[in-house]
């Protein structure tokens, strides 16, 4: 006859040979739901690589939220010629809001999406991108929507004419900013890492034809290249908080440059190698801290931000050589 001492025995081992009960967690960042953008790259070119497809934030461009690959075999394998070549992709985890599909063929194979100097597109690679902006959306349960047959096209006509827009500013390690008067900083173009040959592409915005410059809310003539100037963490100035001091780039010298001998805004960009920062006094409520300059061309959306992992200290670690003038940080007292 068993004892109560051999019954609780053959209890504790068969919950030992158990798994523990699963709840859901309560910790909302691991209990989120999220969607998926999927769809075909359709390749026209003889340039060969594999293809980057990122995902974009269409309100604030800049870097890239999210990317995948497409691997040149799988694309490609052995066909010769200029195809079309076809291939799927997928992104996960995206979030809802409102995205640019964008991508390029890494044709000279230099793309290392570990570091912001090395993670972007170059002259001669091949860009492409989806024909019009994607919203992830949610139903009616919060749950999002993912977003499929997406289309992202690859040709030779959207070959890269430039670099990255690289830039540097003498002015040393830190730049102090006034809270009351404009502060100007030249942001000069400079070969560094595998940015060959930088230019800014610098253009008006004419949306509708009209040959007039369109204007912003406040008043200035729209322009590409864009201009961020976003505080950065305490611990890290590689990472960005989402302080933005109000920044612009001054055009009166460059006007003459943007403009046909009609004196209408002329269609295509033109490369300069130079552009005048304005920041604005940005106001007593404005948060103290360090800020990183960002710099988005057009139609690739090619940055450059500068501190990044050239600046020395964090270059070394990562097997860069040192720049001394990729680690300036702006500094409002």
């Amino acid at each position: 006859m068993s004892t109560w001492f051999d019954r609780l025995a053959l209890v504790l081992l068969i919950s030992a040979c158990e798994g523990p009960p699963v709840f859901a967690t309560a910790d909302k960042r691991q209990n989120t739901a999220a969607a998926r953008i999927e769809g075909q790259v359709i390749v026209s070119t003889a340039a060969r690589g594999n293809v980057i497809v990122s995902l974009f934030d269409a309100t604030t461009a800049g870097r890239a939220v999210s990317f995948t690959v497409v691997p040149r075999e799988q694309l490609f394998g052995d066909a010769v010629g200029t195809g079309p070549f076809t291939a799927p992709f997928s992104l996960s985890l995206v979030m809802p809001g409102r995205y640019l599909v964008r991508g390029f063929i890494d044709a000279d194979a230099d793309f290392v999406p570990w570091y912001g100097v090395t993670s972007e597109v170059n002259a001669g690679d091949i860009a492409g991108g989806a024909g019009a902006p994607v919203e992830v959306t949610v139903d009616d349960a919060g749950v999002p929507r993912p977003v499929l047959e997406v289309t992202v096209s690859f040709s030779d006509a959207s070959r890269v004419p430039v670099d990255r827009p690289a830039f540097e500013v003498n002015a040393g390690s830190a730049v102090t900013l006034s809270r009351s008067v404009d502060t100007r900083l030249e942001l000069r173009s400079t070969p560094l890492a595998t940015q060959r040959q930088p230019v800014f592409l610098a253009h008006l915005v004419d949306a509708n034809g009209d040959g007039v410059a369109d204007l912003g809310s406040d008043g200035r003539p729209l322009f590409w290249p864009r201009v961020v100037v976003r505080k950065v963490t305490d611990a890290n100035p590689l990472v960005d908080e989402t302080v933005v001091l109000p920044a612009t780039f001054e055009l009166d010298a460059l006007m003459p440059r943007l403009l046909d001998a009609e004196g209408k805004v002329k269609t295509g960009p033109t490369p300069v190698t130079a552009l005048m920062l304005v920041l604005r006094p940005p106001g007593v409520d404005a948060s103290t801290g360090r800020y990183a300059i960002t710099v988005i061309q057009e139609t690739t959306l090619q940055t450059w931000r500068v501190p990044n992992e050239l600046a020395p200290g964090l270059a070394e670690p990562r097997g860069f050589t040192a720049v001394p003038s990729q680690g300036l940080l702006l500094q409002l007292p």
